[in-house]
């Protein structure tokens, strides 16, 4: 009677083997799968071997990626027959832009002048700062824009008017 409990166990874990191994059969080498790619407005449909991840598939197609393109599915997955691979193209651009900044008025009260005359005890200054901004986008679209860096390149300096009390 032990035999036999030993050789059912034997003979099951035989058929889970021949099970995993069937039902896990990575694609034939020689199979060849059509796959439907979205870039820069238009489609492309291609055939190449099982087991070609994105990243092949859109070197088959001729399509050379920026540094920040981006795709579904990811770049490393392995494709099926069928698949549709989008890449969307990311740009990253900085821009500086120079701003104004208007002076201020001050006004200062002083008791020794007569009421209602004014002097003027300095000119103001408009300032002037130039701004970088990051911006990002998404198949021409921009999804984002951020200031990144401020520089002063001319103080403010505020007018101060004298105003008789």
């Amino acid at each position: 009677m032990p035999r036999l409990g030993l050789r059912l166990r034997l003979l099951f874990i035989l058929s889970t083997c021949l099970w995993l191994t069937v039902s896990c059969r990575s694609p034939q080498i020689g199979e060849e799968i059509a796959i439907t790619i979205k870039a820069d407005g238009t489609t492309h449909e291609i055939n190449l071997s099982a087991g070609s991840t994105v990243t092949q598939a859109l070197q088959s197609a001729g399509i050379v990626l920026g540094d920040f393109d981006r795709t579904e599915p990811p770049f490393y997955a392995i494709l099926s027959n069928g698949d549709n691979i989008t890449l969307t193209r990311v740009v990253e651009l900085f821009e500086t832009e120079q701003v104004v900044r208007p002076f201020e008025r001050q006004i200062v009260r002083n008791e020794t002048l007569p009421e209602g005359e004014t002097r003027l005890v300095q000119a103001g200054l408009n300032g002037l700062e130039e701004i970088t901004y990051r911006r990002i986008l998404e198949d021409d679209v921009e999804i984002s824009k951020s200031a990144i860096k401020t520089v002063v390149l001319i103080d403010t300096l505020p007018e101060i008017v004298m105003v008789g009390a």
